[in-house]
């Protein structure tokens, strides 16, 4: 039965896309006895009433590593061409279809694709399901004689799933089963998925059992990133064998997060320095100890702050815990041995959409969001009243509830405030949630 997710925009309903259960199959002519190779398809479909989008993205985390991702695709044909697919070190895939910062509506149905080797087994037979989430995130382009711009909106919830791995010895399930049922939100997703060819694989020219990748060539914007195949309508990705070559400029859903020193224009220039030498290597510190490296990483510094926008897929339930923790023990071990004056005591922002590179700087709203929490009045006198704290934190409403409200560990929802984040100057005023460690 397919699941309904609606998607919002400041805690707010603007539509909902139905997702079917995923489905695994076995793509055509691949030996299973060599590379036990399977072939991950989701669908996808808007809900009635739901305005057009000008992209939609979904990121699938699994609670165990795949051994090897092979070819992403995207589909229907005809889907337009600036959709995408990555994939990340931690052996993530992610899909883009559309632009987020276009104006041209998606198809209102289609499918992702990814060829994978399920992770390996740990007993003496192979894990017999392969299983983890799916998380949604779309653009809506607004029009009007009064205000034009573009609405980016997320799921309210991670479609979970689990598919049995197909058998040698039973023949491929049909794709439509289990799908296409009386009742379910989307019943023409059912069609759209069996109508589709199969994907054909062969065994690799110089690795025997992997598959083959088809010929694509890399944009010319964006180093790794595969160009769309017009034939096909659809879009294909190398195979993975390690790290991301660099920095993802093409738009893709990125974890945004923003830092400031608190009262830096105390230092004087050689304290200044000084400062800013510590502050980066705690910054770099954090971010290794939450798993992420310097691969697809960008960095945009200010002397006394930092903007990072993380490779696109991270896992956010890793990732986040990982930061802060990071954050409260690197800050607890530096400002030990250093006086009121030198002390490092720090604001930091965080928040998830939609990104892209632009002539002179990074494009999106995520951006800007991030930027005002890190800015609000709420932040700033939330460190200035504790000042036994090093360090106080801003996330937008849309992580606490994917993300701190589900208590992945050190996290406890227990320890944030709701708060409305406002920078009137701006004209800026959103639900956030508020967190001070001061253990």
């Amino acid at each position: 039965m397919a699941t309904e997710v609606r998607l919002l925009s400041a805690g707010r309903p603007v539509g909902a896309v139905a997702l079917p259960p995923p489905v695994l199959r076995r793509p055509a002519g691949a030996d299973p006895a060599i590379s036990g190779l399977v072939t991950l398809r989701l669908g996808y479909a808007l809900s009635a009433g739901t305005p057009d989008l000008c992209a939609l993205s979904v990121v699938v985390l699994f609670d165990d590593r795949p051994a090897r991702l092979h070819d992403l695709r995207v589909g229907p044909a005809g889907a337009p061409p600036h959709s995408r697919v990555w994939t990340t070190r931690h052996g993530t895939p992610g899909w883009l279809v559309g632009d987020p910062l276009g104006w041209s509506p998606v198809p209102r149905q289609g499918w992702f694709e990814v060829d994978l080797e399920p992770p390996p087994a740990t007993g003496p037979a192979r894990a017999p399901a392969l299983a983890g989430l799916a998380r949604v995130h779309g653009s809506v382009a607004r029009t009007g004689l009064v205000r034009t711009g573009r609405l980016h909106t997320t799921g309210d919830q991670p479609l979970r799933f689990t598919c049995p791995l197909p058998q040698a010895d039973t023949p491929p399930p049909r794709l439509a089963d289990g799908l296409a049922r009386p009742g379910t939100a989307a019943p023409e997703v059912a069609a759209l998925l069996d109508s589709a060819p199969p994907h054909p694989t062969a065994p690799h020219p110089t690795t025997p059992g992997l598959a083959a990748p088809h010929p694509t060539a890399p944009h010319p914007t964006a180093p790794g990133l595969a160009a769309p195949r017009a034939a096909a309508g659809s879009v294909s990705l190398d195979p993975v064998s390690g790290p991301s070559a660099g920095p993802v400029s093409s738009p893709a859903v990125r974890l945004c997060v923003a830092v400031d020193t608190e009262r830096y224009r105390r230092f004087a220039v050689p304290e200044a320095a000084r400062a800013q030498q510590r502050f980066a290597e705690l910054l770099d510190r954090a971010r290794r100890r939450a798993g992420v490296g310097d691969a697809g990483v960008d960095v945009s510094q200010t002397g006394d702050g930092v903007f990072l926008l993380l490779p696109a897929g991270v896992d956010e339930s890793v990732v986040i815990p990982g930061l802060v923790e990071g954050l409260r023990a690197g800050l607890a071990d530096l400002n030990r041995d250093l006086t009121d004056r030198a002390r490092l005591r720090l604001r930091v922002a965080m928040h998830r959409g939609h990104v892209a590179a632009g002539a002179n700087g990074w494009l999106g709203s995520a951006v800007t969001t991030v930027h005002r929490l890190l800015d609000s009045e709420a932040l700033r006198l939330a460190l200035a009243d504790a000042p036994a704290a090093d360090f106080a934190l801003m996330v937008s409403d849309v992580l606490y509830r994917d993300v701190v409200a589900d208590g992945y560990h050190p996290l406890d929802p227990r320890g944030f405030a709701a708060v409305v984040a406002e920078v009137p100057a701006k004209d800026f005023a959103e639900p956030a949630w508020l967190h001070v460690p001061t253990g």
